[in-house]
């Protein structure tokens, strides 16, 4: 499940970049 939160926090992270 580690893998799912790297993948939410590198989403939040380009999320964070596009704003």
């Amino acid at each position: 499940m580690e893998i799912i939160t790297i993948a939410f926090i590198a989403v939040k992270s380009g999320v964070s970049e596009l704003t």
